[in-house]
């Protein structure tokens, strides 16, 4: 079963503060949870302090490393086909991502917009 990819996600176009200082609606691009990295779309699903540890938890020590290095489209594509890297088999790895990735994403904005803190 082939799953597409999240285009928002993979090609860049969430309103990350990296995006909105580029359309001149915000007067920097730090992140709002950190305030130490441009925010961009891989900060704020993968590498941001908070939703790195959620991640460790999901996937397998073995393979942090090449989950942790990919640019976003290749991370993207890396989690819809893989097998065995975190929670159940492949299906469930796919499931498990796309949740992951939707639960930050409102995380995110439900701190950034409303002030207000979400536990995945």
């Amino acid at each position: 079963m082939e799953i597409e990819r999240p285009r928002e996600v993979a090609v860049g176009k969430l309103l990350t503060q990296r995006e909105k200082k580029r359309r001149h609606l915000a007067l920097d691009d730090k992140c709002l949870i950190c305030r130490e990295h441009d925010e961009t779309t891989l900060h704020a699903l993968r590498d941001c302090t908070w939703i790195k540890t959620n991640w460790k938890s999901l996937v397998f020590p073995h393979v942090w490393e090449e989950f942790f290095i990919k640019n976003t489209v290749d991370w993207v594509d890396w989690n819809l086909t893989q097998v065995g890297i975190g929670a159940g088999g492949r299906v469930m790895w796919q499931l498990m991502f796309q949740l992951t990735v939707y639960h930050a994403w409102r995380a995110r904005n439900k701190f950034a917009i409303e002030g207000e803190n979400y536990i995945l």
